[in-house]
């Protein structure tokens, strides 16, 4: 599916019901970000859906239904979904309906819907593995009088790309990462308000302007051309100020790069800020 992405139009194309099934099929258009503004990606770098992926819809009640399926997609770009045709029969009125992805991360509490952990720690997914971090992109859609959805997300990706010129192999442990601006909220969990259309971000106690990738001992190219990329998720409006990173070898020898921010710009929602590639053992960018 998508994950952080842009913008995210779900228009109802057909409300033919099947009397058999009870259900109604609309499709949902990917409008794809440009230049780093990329989140789930296929390897031609476009944002896609896939067969199978899921989003629950809910009335301003908190009332839900089974999630709506995706059962086919045109080059990942559009897909069609199918769901309960019963449940959205007045889609089109002026109820208020919100729509969530992924349908994993949600449950209702007090008449709100409350989003999985963007985690203060998180392990290392391989880009080459297909779509990046699928469960860790909150997303949400409100409808329009014409019962139309916009998705949008609240948490960004920070693209670290390593590379190592030591004569012996580097295997990254682990990846943290520190706000600059203590007042950064990195990580946290998101409240959605759905008769009131609000969010809240709930910060954790500590460590709120921090985030850690666990690597698993994952090896370093020895070049600039192939270096390997670290995906982080956190949460949108951060880094301002830049952050610190360092990199924890397998054999627990930390190494520290400080980013100043003037090369970083904000992380926003449904962005990737991809970084210049370093060599960490020598860190300044190469190009």
């Amino acid at each position: 599916m998508l994950g952080l992405c842009a913008l995210v139009a779900l228009a109802f194309t057909s409300c033919k019901k099947n009397d058999n099934t009870n259900k109604v099929t609309f499709k949902a258009t990917i409008t794809q970000p440009v230049a780093d503004e990329r989140t789930n990606i296929n390897t031609a770098n476009a944002v896609v859906w896939v067969e199978g992926d899921e989003i629950q819809v809910f009335d301003e009640n908190g009332n839900t239904t089974d999630p709506f399926v995706a059962t086919l997609t045109e080059n990942g770009r559009v897909a069609t979904f199918t769901g309960d045709g019963t449940f959205l029969a007045k889609i089109h009125e002026a109820g208020k309906y919100t729509a969530f992805y992924p349908v994993q991360s949600y449950d209702l509490m007090n008449g709100t819907v409350t989003m999985n952990t963007i985690p203060y720690e998180q392990t290392y997914v391989p880009r080459s593995q297909g779509r990046i971090m699928t469960d860790l992109y909150p997303m949400h859609a409100t409808n329009d009088t014409t019962g139309n959805f916009t998705f949008s997300s609240d948490a960004g990706v920070l693209r670290i790309a390593l590379f190592s010129t030591d004569e012996t192999p580097f295997n990254v442990k682990r990846i943290e990462i520190e706000s600059a601006s203590e007042n950064d909220v990195v990580n946290g969990t998101l409240v959605y308000d759905n008769v009131e259309r609000s969010k809240t971000v709930n910060a954790p106690a500590q460590n709120a302007n921090k985030v850690v990738l666990q690597c698993g001992n994952t090896s370093l190219p020895d070049d600039v051309d192939s270096s390997k990329d670290f995906d982080i998720v956190v949460l949108g409006g951060v880094f301002s100020q830049g952050f610190t990173m360092t990199v924890v070898r397998d054999n627990d020898q930390e190494y520290t790069v400080v980013s100043d921010k003037i090369d970083i710009n904000t992380i926003n929602g449904g962005h990737v800020r991809a970084m210049y590639a370093i060599d960490i053992i020598n860190p300044f960018p190469t190009k």
